[in-house]
């Protein structure tokens, strides 16, 4: 009787395996980078506190706060933690610890970081929350993710990119004003009362604001830029555009309809100012 010959199988390998790099908080996928309805790095805040069950404050003073290169007080960041969304120091520091706890590396698009050379702080950021009551009530009746859109954080920013009617910032349940950040804050509620701030307001801007249409447009179009290259001339150039474009070819009418003094303009226009605050 012949002995059945055993099958031979491929050498095991002991070695250790690579393993991918592990980060210390959810990997959450922001939502809208790549469109104007990109949100803010305070939502995406928010969302990634909700994904771990943590009051937002709660994630800050425990994950965020001692990550930064320089000791930063608790209390004087949340007090000022709108800057985030905006082009401060602050706002790249964050940037990074975030991306470093998530090991994503996109956050930047929830801010204003990328164009910090062409938009100064002054003027540039609510200091309490606003929204638009229809979008929030749209993304609760189609059971997406309620989230706050970063164009919402802009002062020039009055009425809703895609509805249409004038933000809100006074809480239709408490009459008080929300804050972006607090223990008790979520996206689609106020942080004062918790009462939900989505509904479907028939509302519309008043006389059909083209200004404000072409600033929400235009506005949109730059947040939803996720690969930037401005020269220290980009500014100036943009003026000049818009001078020939809008203002026909006349620098004091431009300046007119947007607001500024004929000499500031000029001084946008041969590029003695690099910077202003969306021609506000």
């Amino acid at each position: 009787m012949l002995k059945k010959q055993g099958e031979v199988y491929k050498e095991f390998d002991h070695s250790e395996p690579q393993i991918p790099l592990r980060s210390k908080l959810f990997s959450l996928e922001p939502i809208g980078i790549g469109t104007p309805f990109v949100e803010s790095l305070t939502s995406y805040l928010h969302r990634l506190s909700e994904a771990h069950c943590l009051p937002v404050t709660i994630l800050i003073k425990l994950f965020v706060i001692d990550r930064f290169p320089t000791p930063t007080d608790y209390y004087d960041y949340t007090k000022h933690i709108r800057q985030i969304n905006g082009v401060s120091y602050k706002a790249v520091e964050t940037i990074s610890v975030v991306q470093s706890l998530t090991q994503r590396n996109d956050l930047s698009s929830l801010t204003l970081v990328n164009w910090s050379n062409v938009i100064p702080l002054h003027k540039l950021l609510r200091h309490s929350k606003a929204w638009c009551p229809r979008c929030y009530e749209e993304m609760r009746t189609n059971a997406w993710e309620i989230y706050d859109l970063l164009i919402w954080h802009l002062q020039i920013i009055t009425s809703c990119l895609k509805h249409e009617i004038p933000l809100l910032t006074e809480c239709p349940h408490c009459k008080r004003n929300p804050t972006i950040i607090s223990g008790k804050s979520r996206p689609g509620f106020c942080s004062l009362c918790k009462g939900w701030l989505g509904f479907n307001s028939s509302q519309q801007l008043y006389d059909t604001d083209e200004w404000s249409l072409w600033v929400n447009k235009n506005v949109g179009l730059m947040l939803s830029q996720t690969k930037i290259n401005l020269s220290n001339n980009s500014f100036s150039n943009a003026v000049k555009y818009y001078v020939n474009e809008i203002g026909n070819k006349e620098p004091y009418t431009f300046a007119k309809k947007v607001g500024v003094t004929g000499s500031t303009l000029l001084r946008w226009y041969n590029g003695e100012i690099q910077r202003a605050v969306f021609f506000v």
